[in-house]
Order: structure tokens, then sequence, then C-alpha cells
């Protein structure tokens, strides 16, 4: 796969070298030398999508139950401090028309960072649970959930559940 990089302006010892190599990509590390063997003029690291964690569930999941469900969990290693994007996604629906559901993503199951309660007008319609949170100066391991239930004992399916977290600063 090619690698696209923005313009760089490289300079050794205040001298613009208008020729660099680029070479020994290794995940987040780019070193630059001026020609093959020769002292490297930077290395240089991403900070943005350093990090990286994502968990899904395609599967269809289904309840009757008015308490929230487990669809998915995300458990990160540990962090460094930073700020973290986490972003998620699920299609939720009803088995009846007219019946409403719940379905919410948290935090290590204390932090709410959406909630929502619909009401399906149309039996089988999907709803697109999805959006993004920017999480600041959070460290350590931590839990990203996507919960779901029905709020009137009606079906209630949950299917192609994601989520992800990168580091973004």
């Amino acid at each position: 796969m090619p690698l696209f990089l923005p313009p760089l302006l490289v300079q050794k010892d205040g001298v613009d070298q208008r020729r660099v190599l680029i070479e020994n990509f290794k995940g987040s590390g780019l070193v630059v030398t001026p020609d093959p063997g020769t002292e490297p003029l930077a290395t240089i690291h991403a900070v943005f999508g350093d990090a990286w964690h994502v968990a899904s569930s395609d599967g269809v999941s289904s309840t009757s139950s008015n308490t929230y469900q487990q669809k998915l969990r995300l458990t990160t290693s540990s962090l460094e401090s930073g700020n973290y994007l986490i972003l998620w996604h699920a299609l939720i629906t009803t088995d009846s028309a007219n019946k409403n559901y719940q379905a919410r993503v948290q935090l290590d199951d204390a932090t709410t960072l959406t909630e929502i309660n619909y009401r399906n007008a149309i039996a089988d319609h999907y709803y697109n649970l999805s959006g993004f949170y920017l999480a600041t100066g959070i460290s350590g391991v931590h839990n990203i959930d996507i919960d779901w239930s029905s709020l009137v004992g009606s079906g209630t399916s949950i299917s192609l559940a994601r989520l992800a977290l990168w580091r973004a600063a």
C-alpha cells in the first residue's frame, strides 16, 4: 500500500534538504534520511491514530427486557494520558410498529456518552445509533459499552455494533 504524506520541509543545519528518503516505516515512526545508509535527519512519530482499539458484534441480538442489556464492550489496554476519540455505531429495531426502545453508550459504566429513547413507527425499521465523543485527559484501562433494551416488552433487536477508540492528541 503506498504511503501518502503531506509535503515535508526537512532541514539539516538550517539548510533545506530538497531530496530526502523516507524509510523504515514502523507503524507510527518514519525515519527521514538524505540518502540510504546516512545519518537520520529526523524521526516522525504520529500522535493521531495511536492506541487504536476496535470491537464489533455483527450478529442480531434480541430482547424484550426493559432493563439494559449489553450488546458490545470494548476494553482498552492501559492508555497513556491524553485525549482519545471514541466512535460508535449500531442498528436497532423493534418487531412491532409504535414500540419504544432505548440505547446508550457508556464509558466505564459510569459516564453516559449518549442515550436515546426512540419509538419505531414502522416494524423492522432500523435506527442508526452512531456518534463520537472526545474523552480528554484520560489514562489507564477503560471499558466502553453499547447497551439497549425494550421499553414495552416487545422484541427489540440490535446488530452491526461497532466501537472504536484512538488517541487524538
